[in-house]
């Protein structure tokens, strides 16, 4: 791992300073690297890699700690309405498992489109809670 030298932390700077930054720290990261370059042959619709290994690859960076410090899994996120059931998410994330499984860490794949369908899914609760009008009033308010 190469050091990866930011001016204060990248604290206070301008964005095109912090995107640098960023894009530095996730660079340095032989398991982000790896994703991001890798993810892209997998064929997954509209993906992208979840944000909390990013986060957490940046304090590690800005605190010193090793690279994987606090990283657990890896969120690997994509949208295909087309595969709306429980049995391709589960196809598609063994796949991707199978496909990434030199990684060390454990890779999450979730098709974003078949969340509601997933058992004791906050989502699906909510839908089944909320008769339209409370949802209207409920995402003016979010809004």
């Amino acid at each position: 791992m190469s050091a990866v030298n930011i001016v204060n932390g990248g604290f206070n700077l301008d964005l095109a300073s912090q995107k640098a930054a960023l894009q530095a720290i996730v660079q340095d990261s032989d398991l982000l690297r790896a994703m991001l370059e890798r993810a892209g042959a997998l064929r997954l619709p509209n993906w992208y890699v979840g944000a909390g290994c990013v986060t957490q690859s940046v304090w590690n960076h800005l605190c010193g700690f090793p690279p994987l410090h606090g990283i657990k899994d890896v969120d690997l996120v994509y949208f295909d309405s087309s595969a709306c059931t429980l049995d391709s998410g589960r196809q598609r994330e063994e796949a991707v498992r199978a496909a990434l499984h030199d990684l060390s860490v454990e890779i999450d794949c979730t098709n974003q489109a078949a969340v509601h369908l997933c058992p004791g899914s906050v989502v699906r609760g909510a839908l089944r809670l909320l008769d339209p009008p409370r949802v209207w009033r409920l995402l003016f308010v979010i809004r």
